[in-house]
């Protein structure tokens, strides 16, 4: 073993540019292979025997589950008849083989571990008895020829399968089997790093089929191609896996016009699969291997030339191929500029991880986010990591910001706790992601879905740090705490352990839920929309209020500057749908100090804490006010704070008018919109103090026409995207119609 090095990630893990196009690929679809999943499953159930067994070659139990593992892997449930009476043969019947018995386990695996356990064990236990003295298999228990012939390395992968399936439900692996096994794979290792079909032909070219067989089962008996080292971000490799994965990449390479099947395609097909998935390779040899085993299966190969025998046997790894690869990607980690890939094992193992505990199949990949239709736009959770200077190009900040306001959750963490990369991470997300924006990091609440999404945790121990601009929550965290340790397998206190694969859980469910995951054939791609810096000076200056119609003036003082930055271009654009509503042809950024403010009918005010005016301020506003203006106010993730200050500012303004609660049944509640009619969306914390009933409206009343109205509840953030749960906030379908109605009754003659 050795410490691994850059080449072997460039050479066989990562993506290596090799152009399918060129291999003659023609387009592949999802929908084509869910059409074809469902052929074969008919065709599969249609040759199911009266006593619900299959057959093939005198293998009925060894078919049947074969059938049955096909069939569960397509997603047919435990109460079909194919697969309640196929269960009940396996249950009920021995054939003595061991492939067949090496079957078993993986299949009942799938129906019901508990309720199948003594079969499993049983096949198990077979197994162990049936192994040979160099370690190997062959067809049944050993005799004199098959101790001197030594076993075949089908018969062997197709046994460790079992013990495999069987350790996952709870029997173990005797220790001396499994080291007999090991040692038989390297034993019959050929010079070129792979396997032939038994251990006398080592000396000649291997083959497909089997070195795939070779690297797969030895993964299943616990040898590992990588391993982490004790230092955070270095690994060790071993030698003799590699060499098979070098030969594997080799052989792939060749394609369908070279020993791809050996005459055996489909059952080869299944054997390239077993190693992509337990091993966690999108791409072997540069191909990837599940779309080109559809183009293959579904397209015929290059010229048609794929030999192909319909039975039993080759339907079902046909279907087992199909359907296991055909898995929704949840994950996808960005492969930004930087180093990107420290932690070299985090995401697959979060996949893995993720679909055992949700119990649904889960995909991930890698890769940039420079285009819209990048591979990442099918996945629900992105997932960043690195070390050093992190940085990103502008395509890339669209990219992410179109895939978090279509439901997109983006998790972030220094690898090896880099405090170079977390401060450039930081800093970058905080002027880069939304420009202009004032954007914080605050640790998240009981309630934020990485604490209660499955499992609970408290906030001070998940140390999970979301990113908030106002009162909208960007579905964008930071973890304190890095879980890549606990994917990679690294030791760590049995604490530390539990409170990452709660966090690690919470976060794919939460994305999940927020984004559904899409499937990986079809291109998915992302809607660029132009989304210029929010920057405050950009608004139409105040000189240039004279040249607008009717100006809404946007009221400038210091805290308010990036408060609900999208409430103009939103509400115009949900104003136009509205006949006899409020008109505005520009927003007008106005200071109160300044003569700008004249200009415009009505002021919109909003704050995220107590407003603080000059003397000269606080006289042109009140000038304002008595020459007719209005003023609508509204706090924005502020609590009580700005509402509470700014009444204070109106009575010292206004100080011989009243202030009161505008009446339930005032017109402000009726036209243009009937508010009262229906009850309030609004957020938990709304619901948690006003329950169904609508909130208070306060103001300002000068002949019988409102002069300053107050929303103590946020009218923001219904006009940004993902209002907080905690925010005490109205959501877009009542923010919106209550301004409208509000700057309505300001402008009515």
């Amino acid at each position: 073993m050795k410490r691994i090095g850059d080449w072997w990630f460039r050479t066989a893990a990562c993506v290596i540019a090799v152009g399918l196009a060129g291999r003659g690929m023609a387009q592949v679809t999802d929908a084509q292979v869910e059409a074809r999943i469902k052929e074969l499953q008919q065709a599969i159930i249609g040759q199911q025997q009266a006593n619900g067994s299959w057959n093939y070659g005198g293998y009925p139990v060894g078919a049947t589950a074969l059938a049955v593992l096909a069939l569960k892997y397509s997603e047919l449930p435990n109460d079909h008849p194919a697969v309640r009476r196929g269960v009940e043969f396996i249950l009920n019947n021995r054939d003595g083989r061991v492939y067949s018995e090496g079957l078993v386990p993986p299949a009942l695996e799938l129906v019901d571990p508990k309720a199948h356990l003594p079969r499993i064990r049983e096949a198990a236990e077979f197994l162990a008895k049936a192994q040979l003295d160099n370690g190997g298999w062959t067809y049944t228990t050993p005799g004199a020829r098959a101790t001197t012939f030594g076993g075949d390395n089908s018969n062997a992968q197709f046994a460790v399968l079992g013990l495999a399936a069987a350790e996952r439900c709870g029997v173990p692996i005797p220790d001396r089997v499994r080291e007999r096994g090991v040692r038989y794979w390297y034993n019959g290792q050929t010079e070129d790093g792979g396997w032939n079909y038994t251990q006398r032909a080592a000396t000649r070219p291997s083959y497909l089929a089997m070195t795939a067989a070779g690297l797969a089962s030895l993964h299943l008996l616990g040898e590992d191609l990588l391993k982490p080292a004790a230092a955070c971000g270095q690994y060790t490799v071993n030698e003799r896996m590699n060499k098979a994965m070098a030969r594997l990449d080799e052989l792939v390479k060749l394609g369908a016009d070279g020993p791809r099947g050996h005459g055996q395609f489909e059952y080869t097909q299944y054997a390239i699969e077993r190693v992509g998935i337990f091993m966690h390779f999108k791409e072997i040899g540069g191909v990837d291997w599940y779309r080109e085993g559809v183009r293959l299966f579904l397209g015929g190969g290059r010229g048609g030339q794929v030999r192909r025998v319909a039975n039993i046997a080759n339907q079902a790894f046909e279907l087992l191929f199909l359907a296991r690869g055909h898995t929704p990607i949840a994950l996808a980690k960005w492969e930004w500029s930087g180093e990107w890939n420290t932690n070299r094992m985090d995401i697959q193992r979060w996949s893995e991880i993720a679909s055992e505990d949700l119990e649904r199949p889960l995909d991930w990949i890698t890769g940039p986010l420079d285009r819209p239709d990048a591979s990442a736009a099918k996945a629900s959770l992105i997932f960043l990591s690195g070390r050093n200077i992190f940085r990103a190009s502008p395509e890339e900040w669209q990219f992410l910001r179109a895939f978090l306001e279509g439901g997109g959750v983006v998790v972030a963490e220094a690898a090896c706790q880099d405090r170079l990369f977390m401060t450039s991470l930081q800093r970058e997300l905080l002027t880069r992601l939304y420009p202009g924006q004032t954007l914080t990091f605050q640790r998240v609440a009981p309630e934020h879905p990485a604490c209660s999404a499955k499992y609970p945790i408290a906030p001070e121990a998940a140390r999970v740090w979301e990113v908030r601009g106002g009162c909208t929550r960007k579905n964008l965290v930071v973890l304190e705490e890095p879980i890549a340790p606990f994917l990679e397998g690294r030791p760590l206190p049995p604490a530390a352990t539990e409170r990452a694969r709660r966090v690690a859980i919470n976060l794919v469910a939460w994305a999940l839920g927020s984004r559904p995951a899409q499937f990986k054939l079809d291109t998915q791609a992302l809607e660029f929309r132009d989304l210029p810096p929010v920057d405050r000076d950009a608004y139409r200056p105040s000189r240039e209020a004279s040249g607008l119609r009717q100006p809404l003036g946007r009221l400038r003082w210091p805290g308010s500057e990036a408060v609900c930055p999208q409430f103009f271009p939103r509400l115009d654009a949900l104003l136009q749908e509205v006949e006899d509503g409020p008109s505005f042809d520009g927003e007008v950024l106005v200071t109160p100090e300044g003569s700008a403010l004249f200009e415009t009918a009505a002021l919109f005010v909003a704050g995220d804490r107590p407003p603080r005016l000059t003397r000269e301020a606080m006289r042109n506003l009140q000038m304002y006010l008595q020459s007719g203006g209005a003023v609508l106010a509204t706090g924005c993730a502020c609590g009580d704070a700005f509402a509470d200050g700014f009444r204070q500012i109106m009575q010292a303004l206004l100080p011989n008018d009243r202030w009161e609660e505008i009446p339930a049944d005032d017109p402000i509640w009726k036209a243009p919109f009937d508010i009262r009619a229906r009850r309030p969306e609004a957020t938990r914390a709304y619901r948690e103090r006003h329950g169904e009933d609508w909130a208070p409206l306060h103001g300002i009343r000068r002949d019988g026409r409102w002069v300053v109205v107050l929303s103590p509840v946020d009218l923001c953030c219904g006009f940004e995207e993902n209002p907080d749960p905690s925010t005490l906030a109205y959501r877009r379908e009542d923010a919106f119609p209550l301004v409208a109605n509000i700057l309505h009754h300001f402008l009515a003659p």
